[in-house]
């Protein structure tokens, strides 16, 4: 566990599956932009939100003398822009965390693991967002 509100009153420990629920939650909320998956390309079910106790394998987080480290997967939808899809999920999450008045992430990571159109093609493309700037990979 972190403390990562921290404010003249104190500080306030969050702990990482929290966060992952936080950020798995902003996930689904924007299915017309991505689809949450497991490392292994599996759909998340959004039914199974409130029966898993983690985020089943869709977000994973770390914390570093230097911040929060998220990584996300997702299938992109056919047709949508892979960089403004990722930009978009990326500026909703960070939105949420200065709402909850917790520290933003220093680096979050997507990886496509797939583009869903009527069938999911296999993509292995890594986004990552560093300080502002989208940097694309090949996994």
């Amino acid at each position: 566990m972190e403390s990562i509100v921290i404010n003249e009153l104190g500080s306030i420990d969050i702990s990482e599956e929290l966060i992952e629920k936080i950020i798995l939650f902003e996930m689904i909320k924007n299915d017309k932009i991505i689809i949450p998956c497991t490392k292994n390309g599996n759909i998340f079910k959004n039914k199974d939100f409130m029966k898993t106790k983690d985020s089943s394998g869709v977000v994973f987080t770390s914390f570093t003398d230097e911040g929060l480290l998220i990584e996300i997967n997702y299938i992109a939808i056919f047709g949508k822009s892979l960089k403004k899809s990722a930009e978009n999920i990326f500026n909703k999450i960070i939105d949420r965390f200065i709402k909850m008045g917790i520290k933003p992430p220093i680096k979050i990571i997507a990886n496509i693991r797939g583009i869903i159109s009527d069938n999911i093609a296999s993509r292995d493309i890594k986004l990552i967002w560093h300080k502002g700037l989208i940097e694309v990979e090949k996994l």
